[in-house]
């Protein structure tokens, strides 16, 4: 049992007209921003075509209640020249703006192996954690990044999920992405958690195997196989997979 990126297409969403920008922003205003290595800025001119902050999606916007933690959701386009971006860039952005981003990245090159015509959703659930120093100095945590497969651009997309606030929604949005299902109540702060245990169990599992495939010792191979069984079903225990 391995979690992997959602397969499933209801992660694509039809934005209301309303919630439109269209504005283009300029790479290097983002990563100047903050101290950004050589390297990460190199990945920003090598992986990325243009940014695009395409909607604001606002508690005005969509007519539902707001909530202070959550102002607003963007949703930014990312026009690849390929077909790869490195999460340490994408952390730059998130860390940049200090609102709630779903990036939907598009691939740009006509010659690339997912055709010119596909698009990626890729999100980490982003808290603003107030600081004691200062109510406006909020601490941004960011989780890991949880994507879909490449989509067809043709592939339909679905209305907004119903939200009585824009937390709501932006947790719905959040959850669409993640491979592994909330289990009851669980919270998506919980649920986050789980599935990084059960990345954590996949790893070890991993190495285990590599071990008893190279492993000549009959008596340590038994010991090792005990190991992962007992890790089969502790991952047993805490996973939920998505149909």
């Amino acid at each position: 049992m391995s979690i992997s990126a959602v397969s499933t297409s209801n992660i694509l969403f039809e934005y209301p007209k309303n919630t439109e920008l269209n504005r283009v922003l300029p790479k290097n205003k983002i990563y100047e921003q903050g101290s950004v290595n050589s390297a990460t800025k190199s990945l920003f001119i090598e992986q990325i075509d243009q940014i695009i902050w395409q909607n604001k999606l606002s508690a005005q916007t969509l007519n539902i209640a707001p909530v202070d933690a959550i102002p607003e959701i963007q949703i930014f386009i990312i026009k690849l020249k390929g077909t790869e971006i490195s999460h340490d860039v994408l952390t730059v952005i998130d860390k940049a703006i200090p609102l709630p981003i779903i990036f939907e990245l598009h691939t740009t090159n006509i010659d690339d192996k997912n055709d010119s015509g596909s698009v990626k959703i890729i999100s980490a659930y982003k808290q603003l954690l107030p600081t004691k120093s200062s109510e406006h100095n909020n601490k941004i945590e960011i989780s890991d990044y949880f994507e879909s497969q490449w989509l067809t651009k043709t592939t339909s997309r679905n209305t907004l999920p119903i939200s009585l606030n824009i937390q709501s929604l932006y947790e719905q949005l959040i959850r669409s992405l993640l491979p592994v299902a909330a289990i009851g109540d669980e919270s998506i702060t919980q649920q986050i958690k789980r599935i990084s245990q059960i990345k954590k169990l996949e790893k070890s599992l991993s190495q285990l195997n590599k071990k008893i495939n190279n492993e000549k010792q009959f008596k340590r191979k038994v010991t090792l196989n005990n190991q992962v069984r007992e890790l089969k079903h502790e991952l047993k225990n805490i996973t939920l997979v998505k149909p």
